[in-house]
């Protein structure tokens, strides 16, 4: 599919014919779209950054470009959702690799990066407060894995949140699937919610491979944004140091500058 630059370039496109249509304007200058588009960029990226505790610029903005590349969702739809799943996410020590990448598998099958990211978000919400259907299921899992309950008595916490901090989102995901099975459990009334429940389907069983394919994209994304610039500087000279510049005016300077692009 076609990367985020050129999606945000032929938005651009279209609003400059749009309003040269109407006469309301002059078409909007490369460089104008070029510094609006970084400006932009750079707003979303650190808001990220404040959403999840310890993350860096360079890695919020390789994450973010990599679940844009992979899922059907812009840079927009999925920076303006990270708001309903970072924060909880963050707490449990559960990655910004695992949230983009789970909500990007979920919006492979047609679903609104935003229902996707709120689907995440009850996920874990079921776990951290599970009902009489998930408790047995939860208390499964930690027999199956015995570090659950260590973490869980140590740090005093719930199964629910041992599971997620020592097995990871994705793998507790997988794990909530096969216990229910085993069990016989319905998967809604595990969850209590149905957007919970879609999370755990949309990640698992026959959609298992591409989720772990996804995940492991991201956890291999360093230098994507680099990569994205550059690709950006080779054709559009001038839009990347008006990008660089309208980064450096957003306050993102370091490291997400160190790429290599001209001097302003």
């Amino acid at each position: 599919g076609k990367g985020y630059f050129d999606r945000v370039g032929e938005n651009y496109s279209m609003e400059s014919a749009r309003r040269a249509d109407l006469a309301e304007t002059r078409p909007i200058s490369d460089e104008a779209a070029g510094g609006r588009l970084a400006y932009h960029a750079a707003e979303k990226i650190q808001a990220v950054i404040d959403l999840m505790q310890g993350l860096d610029a360079a890695k919020a903005s390789d994450v973010m470009f990599a679940g844009v590349q992979v899922g059907k969702m812009t840079f927009e739809q999925l920076s303006a959702s990270m708001f309903q799943a970072a924060p909880l996410a963050s707490s449990l020590g559960v990655s910004i690799d695992e949230v983009v990448g789970a909500t990007a598998t979920l919006t492979k099958s047609g679903t609104p990066a935003s229902v996707a990211m709120n689907q995440v978000r009850a996920s874990m919400v079921a776990l951290l407060k599970p009902n009489a259907d998930m408790e047995p299921v939860l208390a499964r899992i930690a027999q199956k894995f015995p570090e659950i309950g260590r973490v869980a008595q140590e740090q005093g916490i719930s199964i629910g949140e041992a599971a997620l901090k020592t097995r990871g989102y994705e793998l507790t995901m997988q794990d909530v699937a096969t216990t229910t099975h085993e069990m016989g459990v319905q998967m809604v009334g595990a969850m209590g919610r149905i957007d919970g429940a879609n999370a755990v389907l949309g990640l698992t069983g026959e959609n298992a491979k591409g989720a772990a394919a996804d995940l492991e994209y991201m956890r291999n994304s360093a230098g994507l944004t680099e990569g994205a610039y550059a690709a950006m500087s080779e054709t559009m000279d001038q839009k990347s140091k008006v990008f660089k510049a309208s980064m450096q005016a957003a306050g993102i300077v370091m490291p997400l500058l160190q790429l290599g692009l001209p001097d302003v």
